[in-house]
């Protein structure tokens, strides 16, 4: 095993589901046409394919919706990028950028919900002495990092990185699996909610619980499927109720939950609130504008415990507030 992959694994514990099963790496580097690094080899036959919170690391291969299965995935991925015109800038050091395979072209490993991506600078005839080049959507900047991918990795989840805040924040050190060569595991649960209507909008009594009409909810509880093939949604919402599943993996599984909504422009003083088992356990602030509200805060459900019931809720010293649109959005992945 890889040194540093070796390091990885004594500060993020691969998948509690049964061990990866590793792809065909003779096939996909003779399809591709280039040795990968083993760093990245050993990471994919240890992890999986999968996420570290809102972080991806792409898997050589995928599948194709009848069936067929894509060897050359990060190389049509990389000729994509070229297609789409992304390096059309320079980097930090004001050197023009390009897509592989021009030499020391760049070949992207993995990515971010918020617009983050990861490249091997592919210089030298050595895989494994690949750097990183990163380009962060926060700050906007392409930043090179002087290491391994799996170097990487762990500055991201030890912090050490000193962009590690820009992908995620605070810096998170698990690894949620879902699929490998073989399986395809439930994903992470997550949702989105939606209520109001900009037209007309919702009045409510002040306290009163937000009324979702619109709910999209996706992934379920990994343990079930591992072993059954089964997908148990670990997402509900009745009304203005929404109630979270602690899944049957240990520890259980965190829930980021992130609430916004409009209000009236006289509604200086309302507050949003989220409500858990019947106790406040986030309160948003007051925002630069008069007419948005925001809240967020992270649940923690333990595994095979009784669901957590949570509501979103309007404070206001008026009697009644109206609101005219509102959402929630809720990310789920392995508890720590």
């Amino acid at each position: 095993m890889h040194e540093s992959v070796a390091r990885l694994r004594g500060i993020m514990a691969p998948s509690p589901l049964p061990a990866a099963v590793p792809p065909p790496w003779d096939d996909i580097e003779s399809a591709c046409g280039v040795r990968l690094p083993s760093d990245y080899r050993d990471f994919i036959d240890n992890y999986g394919n999968g996420r570290i919170a809102d972080l991806h690391v792409l898997y050589p291969v995928s599948r194709r919706s009848n069936g067929q299965v894509r060897l050359t995935s990060l190389i049509d991925n990389a000729q994509g990028l070229i297609a789409d015109e992304v390096f059309h800038e320079d980097d930090e050091d004001g050197n023009p950028l390009v897509g592989y395979p021009a030499p020391g072209g760049l070949l992207q490993w993995g990515g971010s919900t918020g617009g983050d991506m990861f490249f091997w600078v592919t210089e030298g005839a050595d895989p494994d002495g690949w750097t990183v080049l990163a380009h962060l959507h926060g700050p906007a900047i392409w930043t090179r990092y002087d290491g391994t991918m799996t170097d990487f990795l762990i500055g991201l989840v030890t912090g050490e990185y000193r962009y590690a805040r820009s992908v995620s924040n605070p810096p998170v050190a698990r690894w949620t699996m879902i699929g490998d060569w073989t399986h395809r595991y439930g994903g992470p649960p997550s949702a989105s909610l939606h209520g109001g209507d900009d037209r007309a909008g919702v009045r409510l009594s002040a306290g009163a619980p937000l009324p979702w009409d619109r709910v999209s909810v996706s992934g379920g509880d990994q343990d079930v499927f591992g072993r059954t093939g089964e997908v148990v949604p670990l997402i509900a919402a009745d009304g203005a109720t929404v109630r979270l599943g602690g899944g049957g993996l240990a520890p259980g599984i965190a829930y980021r939950l992130f609430a916004w909504a409009r209000t009236d422009a006289d509604a200086e003083a309302d507050l949003l609130e989220i409500e858990c088992d019947g106790a406040i356990v986030a309160r948003g602030e007051l925002s630069d504008s008069p007419t948005t509200r925001m809240v967020e805060t992270r649940i923690l459900v333990a595994a095979n415990a009784p669901d957590a019931v949570v509501r979103i809720r309007v404070r206001s010293s008026k009697p009644a507030v109206k609101l005219p649109s509102f959402y929630l959005t809720i990310n789920g992945t392995l508890g720590d």
